[in-house]
This record gives C-alpha cells, sequence and structure tokens, in this order.
C-alpha cells in the first residue's frame, strides 16, 4: 500500500508539473524564456548525489521526516529531463491549432488540457512508465527518509527483511517471492502503456 501510494502520487505530480511546464516553455512568449529553459536544462548536470544533503536539511526543517512526503512532494515541481521531452513534442504540434484555438476563445489551460494532453498522450504515457518505475524502485530515497516498518515502501521492506533474516533458506525464499511480487505491478503497466510507450520512444 505505501508503495503504490507513493508511486501514484508521484507519477501524477510528475505528469502535471512536467507537462504544464513544457507546454509554457513551447507555446507561451514571455520574457526570459529561453534563457529559463536554459537555466532548466543546465540543472540536469547537477548530480542527484550533490543534492542529497540540502535537500534531507530541508526535509528536516518542515519536519517532514519519517513521512512519505518527502518521497511525493519533489514530483510535483517537475523534471527538466521530462520537461525538455514534452516541450519537443509539444513543438511538432502544429501552430494552426493553437491558433484557431485562441481565436475560438479558448484560454490557455483550455489549450493546454483538450489539445496538447491528446495529442501529447504517447510521450506523457511514456514518461509516466519511466516516473512509475523509477519510484516504483527506488530504495535510497526511503532508506533515507523511513525509519518506522510501517511507513516503508516495498523494497526498502525487502531490504529490511534481508538485513534482519540473514541468509537463511526460509528468509531468502521469503525476498524471493518478495520480488517476485513487485514484478507484477510492472510488468501490468508495461502491458497496458506498451502501445503508448512505443509511439513515444519513436516521436523522440
Amino acid at each position: 500500500f505505501n508503495s503504490f501510494k507513493v508511486t501514484i502520487l508521484s507519477v501524477i505530480g510528475t505528469c502535471l508539473s512536467s507537462s504544464l511546464a513544457a507546454f509554457a516553455f513551447a507555446r507561451m512568449r514571455f520574457r526570459g524564456r529561453e534563457v529559463l529553459f536554459t537555466i532548466l536544462l543546465a540543472t540536469m548536470m547537477l548530480p542527484y548525489a550533490v543534492t542529497v544533503i540540502p535537500t534531507f536539511t530541508i526535509m528536516r526543517s518542515l519536519g517532514w521526516l519519517d513521512t512519505h512526503y518527502p518521497l511525493i512532494v519533489p514530483a510535483y515541481f517537475g523534471s527538466a529531463f521530462n520537461v525538455f521531452l514534452l516541450r519537443q513534442s509539444y513543438r511538432t504540434i502544429p501552430q494552426d491549432l493553437f491558433d484557431a484555438a485562441k481565436v475560438d476563445g479558448a484560454g490557455f489551460f483550455r489549450i493546454y488540457w483538450q489539445i496538447f494532453i491528446p495529442l501529447g498522450m504517447a510521450t506523457l504515457m511514456t514518461i509516466a512508465i519511466f516516473a512509475f518505475l523509477g519510484s516504483w524502485n527506488d530504495l535510497f530515497s526511503p532508506l533515507i527518509y523511513l525509519s518506522t516498518q510501517e511507513k516503508m515502501t516495498v523494497t526498502l521492506g525487502l531490504a529490511y527483511l534481508r538485513g534482519r533474516g540473514g541468509t537463511g533458506v526460509s528468509t531468502i525464499g521469503v525476498i524471493m517471492a518478495g520480488s517476485l511480487l513487485i514484478i507484477i505491478p510492472m510488468l501490468i503497466l508495461y502491458g497496458f502503456g506498451q502501445k503508448y510507450f512505443v509511439q513515444g520512444l519513436a516521436r523522440l
């Protein structure tokens, strides 16, 4: 339950924030757009290890240690790589559709929701699959922020079981069974989104 909760909310946050930012960079004209986009891309060069301690300090200041917030909330601030992919996808959508919608009186959010989301669904589903896999298989972040067994995700739970149980035959059997159960949701997701996944990679 913890893993599904964290993963689903993270996927929603990643898709929503990244698609909104990508739409703004792709179609909205405002001062400093290219400079901001360059700065956003520059953040991709920062290694994850560099941001671990500052992020941990922020989460501790907010009182979010041993909660699921540190695993969910950062997803709602977008991802530079996902924004870049969606921006490139949105730029392939004909400008005539955007102009026609504006002439008909549609606002930016309506254009984003009714035109860009459906037409960019293949790329968005690709990002959703990668976000699901990244959050579902994540061990490092839960290891840092979670300490209560009731709040552990399945990956951290298996690691905890491995540390407590040693190398006994029965423990290894339980760990292997748990590892098999972890794979099932990913297989179901890939089977469900395979069409969008292939289309998204082809478009990229």
